[in-house]
């Protein structure tokens, strides 16, 4: 026990510590500062305190040590002079405990000081049970805590000894109750990561391989009782308490996340139906490629199953996911020779690409590889589906450039389907070199075309279509498209973004408004004619077609009969249900129909009879066939039959041989066009040409 005197008597501080010597360490001030100052650096337990002191008095003593937290139980007996009540009184107001009477008792003073000390040894005591008591349930709640966590914990001294771990670590590690309690931490161990005898001591150490990882979060390999290594994550920790320091681990179970790590890696690598590798994988991939850093190019081909959504809609999800698992298998297949990485970056799009760059004599073993496991694939496809199946494929070389500029697949896209619209459905073409600044370009037009569609670059010419006798009385209107800025790009590339950017609908506009500006103005020299119009699919899907187009016509005074529409095969055969409902929407509202690029399409002869149309028109593929009148051409006597059997017109297109005028004449098609009669013509030319005046001068 500590006891402070405080008086500014030297002599009565003297005896009063002879008196009190035997009750504890005694501590003396001669002031009310140094007291106050002593009492701060010792704490004592009791203070006797002279009121009346040299430079504050006892009451401001006892006021300073009323506000020190670290003072607050400390005991304080005043000695004063003036046993008045009014002191008594202001002295207890102030905390005082008792009051001894100068000239001291030394006896009294022995009792009263024994009487206190032994109140506080009897208040720490209870108050010491209490806390015992407060940290015994404070010791349950952690265990059942500990019992709770589904991470393991353990905590070993300084030595590293485990003193307690939970039951999840017990779980984890494959150990009994108690078991790990008292072992050494190396037991967690495997043999390989045990270190030397001297790190023994330091737990850290031993966990993490570093002196000081207290505090850091680290992946670290443990072993369980059957000595099997298990992936952990350790946060250790240290800390101290009454019975001294201790390290604490917090251990958690990486191999579920390890699994799940696993699990997601491989969806995000590989497609899950078709087990071949994802577009992220490609690009992943691609990053690779681009790293070798070669000269030598890398090869690709783009294979994309023609109007796959029709195929869902006829046969089902089930046989279409069949049907995609199908040709991942035969493609691995086939192509199981080659050096190469297939991927199935979209529903029914897929890459393959070489893993290395190519020497040229294994670019040209490539292709034809693959032109024969293209053909072999349709075959095999087409037979298990029970169905012609259409494939179209693009490939290519590209270089590292390329690769890295990430245009690879937006490149063979873009030439899948230029290569589509120029008519080469179902087939596989080697591109001996694609334009990356043509594809630039693209990109740029493309985003133009989504802010607004320029109309002054745009034009529209006019090709007449004569008939057997000789007349012309109607022509095709086609459109152009000039911008110096986008100078490498031609209009099927045009065509292509406005299609895909939604654009055409307005570019559609354009054309119908033109048409009829010049219909109204040759009109008004006294001639009549009829003017064919191209309509895509994304024209015909267009909500306000019909009310827009007979908008237009009636601003211009232009009888519906004077305006034919063509659609081409493809587009027919793309939504046959769509399209079948917009044809009669425009023949009710008097407009003539036509089918353009017979028998290069999907439709044939299936359904096309159930059409409301007024003429079909045989390709120019079948026409270039014809290199004498008087040959046999199979194909363009079918359709002209067939037309003539549904009484409907033929028209020849691209004819411009003197051979195939005279053979298409001997087989009654009704009308030729092509270069053999006229080129396209400018609207001016065009009106100088058939303008009424112009034939009666003629």
């Amino acid at each position: 026990m500590k006891i402070l005197l405080v008086d500014d008597d030297r002599i009565l501080l003297c005896e009063l510590k002879h008196a009190l010597r035997d009750l504890g360490a005694v501590f003396m001030a001669t002031s009310g500062q140094s007291a106050v100052a002593t009492a701060r650096d010792i704490v004592p337990d009791l203070i006797l305190l002279d009121i009346g002191l040299p430079d504050i008095d006892g009451f401001d003593v006892m006021n300073e040590i009323n506000h020190n937290p670290d003072l607050q139980t400390t005991n304080v007996i005043v000695i004063t002079s003036h046993d008045t009540p009014e002191t008594q009184m202001k002295s207890l107001t102030h905390g005082a405990t008792d009051f001894v009477v100068k000239p001291v008792d030394h006896a009294l003073l022995q009792v009263k000081v024994k009487n206190i000390l032994s109140q506080r040894q009897l208040f720490e005591a209870q108050a010491m049970s209490k806390r015992e008591k407060e940290f015994t349930s404070l010791e349950l709640r952690f265990q059942n805590i500990l019992a709770m966590l589904t991470e393991a914990v353990v905590i070993c001294d300084t030595d590293g000894k485990i003193q307690l771990v939970n039951d999840y670590c017990n779980v984890l590690f494959g150990y009994n109750d108690n078991e790990l309690i008292g072992r050494d931490i190396n037991i967690l161990l495997p043999e390989k990561a045990k270190q030397t005898t001297q790190d023994k001591a330091n737990p850290t150490y031993r966990f993490t391989g570093e002196h000081a990882m207290v505090g850091v979060i680290e992946e670290v390999e443990a072993i369980t009782k059957t000595g099997a290594e298990v992936t952990v994550e350790i946060n250790l920790m240290d800390y101290s308490d009454h019975k001294g320091s201790h390290y604490l681990a917090l251990i958690r179970d990486l191999s579920e996340k390890k699994r799940t790590q696993a699990r997601l890696l491989k969806a995000a690598l590989y497609d899950s139906l078709s087990g071949l590798h994802s577009r992220e994988a490609l690009e992943l991939d691609t990053e690779k490629m681009v790293a070798i850093g070669t000269e030598k190019s890398f090869f690709a081909c783009l294979i994309d199953i023609d109007r796959f959504h029709q195929l869902n809609s006829v046969f089902g999800h089930r046989r279409c996911n069949d049907l995609i698992r199908s040709l991942a298998k035969q493609l691995r297949r086939s192509l199981s020779d080659l050096q190469i990485r297939i991927y199935r970056i979209g529903s029914d799009v897929f890459v393959v690409k070489s893993i290395k760059p190519l020497s040229n004599h294994q670019i040209e073993r490539y292709k034809k590889t693959l032109d024969v496991a293209f053909e072999r694939l349709i075959s095999s496809l087409s037979s298990d589906l029970n169905h012609r199946l259409s494939i179209s494929a693009v490939s290519s070389l590209f270089n590292i450039d390329i690769l890295k500029s990430g245009a690879l697949v937006s490149m063979l896209e873009g030439a899948l389907k230029l290569n589509k619209a120029e008519g080469y459905s179902g087939q596989i073409r080697f591109i001996e070199k694609l334009n990356y600044g043509v594809s630039s370009q693209m990109a740029e037009l493309s985003q133009s075309l989504f802010d607004k569609v320029d109309e002054s670059k745009l034009s529209v010419v006019y090709q007449p279509k004569v008939a057997l006798n000789g007349k012309v009385t109607s022509s095709e209107a086609l459109l152009r498209w000039q911008d110096e800025f986008f100078s490498p790009l031609n209009l099927g590339d045009f065509i292509y973004v406005a299609e895909d950017t939604g654009a055409i609908i307005e570019v559609g506009y354009f054309v119908v408004k033109q048409v009829c500006m010049a219909l109204s103005e040759l009109s008004q020299t006294g001639r009549e004619m009829c003017v064919s119009i191209n309509l895509s699919l994304r024209q015909l899907a267009d909500s306000h077609l019909i009310e827009n187009i007979v908008a237009i016509c009636r601003d211009y005074n232009i009888e519906p009969n004077r305006i034919t529409f063509e659609i081409t095969e493809s587009v027919v055969a793309e939504n046959i249900d769509m399209v079948t409902t917009i044809l009669f929407m425009l023949k009710e509202q008097g407009f003539s129909l036509s089918v353009d690029d017979f028998g290069t399409g999907h439709s044939n002869f299936k359904y096309i009879h159930k059409l409301p149309i007024d003429e079909i028109k045989i390709d120019k593929s079948f026409v270039d066939d014809v290199v004498d009148e008087k040959g046999f051409y199979p194909i363009v006597e079918t359709i002209i039959s067939m037309s003539k059997a549904m009484d409907l017109d033929v028209v020849a297109e691209g004819v411009e041989h003197q051979c195939q005028v005279d053979y298409l004449n001997k087989k009654d098609c009704d009308f030729i066009q092509g270069y053999f009669f006229y080129k396209p013509l400018s609207k001016e030319k065009w009106l100088e040409t058939f303008s009424l005046a112009q034939q009666q001068s003629q």
